[in-house]
């Protein structure tokens, strides 16, 4: 009986160990391919292979102990950096901010620094880039009306005439949601997408 519960156990823990096995390789083809694609990207960009191992770092270091992984980051740094952003601080912190919002917003990276990059491509915010960030409920309006000490309608019209750069954007978002990736990756939710991305580092 003893001999008969051991070997059912122990056909049950090798398939459980298939399972996470199968899960890490897939995961781990997953992040293979969507990181050499940004690296792709870069050299498609003219980006010496010194500056891309730079540009890979940095995304690593933007959302270590965040819940999202260095596939996600290079997607990211790959489209900002095709926006003309300096290699090393300005692009990693251009990263570093694209999670924050990410992790707002309840999205993943890539959508969140497809507005990033057309933000700091046009050297500003617009109107545009402003509305689709509300429709995410970030409260960029809220936070620049904030920073300005005006009204949010004030607001509004200040990015339409060009008045809010780049710069200026970055340091407003820093300050209204600055961390928000490092604090989801201490939720329940943020543990399992770090077990994730493990895995994927596995695989």
């Amino acid at each position: 009986a003893m001999g008969k519960a051991l070997r059912t156990g122990a056909l049950a823990a090798g398939a459980a160990a298939g399972g996470i096995m199968a899960t890490a390789l897939t995961k781990g083809f997953n992040r293979l391919n969507a990181i050499d694609q940004a690296e792709a990207k870069l050299r498609g960009l003219g980006r010496t292979a010194e500056e891309i191992g730079t540009i890979m770092d940095g995304a690593g270091a933007a959302v270590r102990g965040t819940a999202f992984g260095l596939d996600e980051a290079a997607t990211a740094a790959s489209k900002l950096a095709s926006s003309g952003l300096d290699v090393g601080e300005e692009l990693d912190r251009a990263v570093r901010l694209t999670a924050d919002i990410a992790t707002q917003a309840g999205e993943g990276m890539d959508e969140i620094s497809s507005i990033m990059a057309k933000v700091a491509g046009a050297g500003k915010l617009t109107g545009e880039t402003l509305a689709q960030l509300d429709d995410r409920a970030v409260g960029a309006a809220s936070a620049i009306a904030d920073h300005f000490n005006v009204s949010i309608e004030e607001a509004r019209q200040m990015v339409s005439n060009g008045a809010v750069d780049f710069e200026t954007f970055s340091t407003i978002m820093e300050e209204h949601i600055g961390g928000a990736a490092l604090e989801s990756g201490n939720t329940f939710q943020g543990a399992m997408d770090n077990m994730g991305a493990a895995l994927g580092r596995v695989g």
